[in-house]
């Protein structure tokens, strides 16, 4: 048995009254769990309607009060180094979880996108969209783009 523990137990011996002695032995124990596998989702990031941002309570609220990644994003050093800049149009969308994912739709000037690309990818991990937006439409599946400036 691999990953066992052993564990102690312990046995009356005699025919005395209870609380008599007790004498402890050892066995080994093993649990065994078996998860069935999940296929993670499959994410089309060029489905869902596109939507204005201020439709997004709970992401202006995580942009206003600065618990939104953007506050605390890091400049790529890569990008310091080749002195890179430019103009970032981030679009995200609302998971099935109401979770928010986002990835770079368009970099200007194009040359210095690969300096960015990994730059955004959690910046609204934290946030939770509601199930509804401010419109009525249902959060999952809808998509926002903001503009975001790399300058140094």
């Amino acid at each position: 048995m691999e990953n066992g523990r052993l564990v102690s137990y312990s046995q009356s011996y005699g025919g005395g009254p209870l609380g008599q002695a007790t004498t402890p032995f050892y066995r080994l124990a093993s649990l065994v769990l078996t998860l069935p596998e999940i296929d993670p989702p499959v994410i089309d990031l060029s489905a869902g309607p596109l939507l204005d941002k201020n439709e997004f309570s709970e992401v202006i609220k995580a942009i206003q009060s600065g618990s939104s990644g953007l506050s605390s994003l890091n400049y790529p050093a890569r990008a310091v180094r080749a002195e890179a800049t430019g103009r970032e149009t981030v679009e995200c969308q609302v998971q099935k979880d109401r979770s928010i994912i986002c990835h770079m739709a368009s970099f200007d000037p194009i040359e210095n996108a690969p300096y960015f690309k990994d730059a955004i990818a959690g910046i609204f991990r934290k946030v939770r969209e509601d199930e509804k937006l401010v419109g009525g439409q249902p959060s999952v599946g809808a998509r926002f783009q903001f503009p975001l400036s790399w300058r140094l």
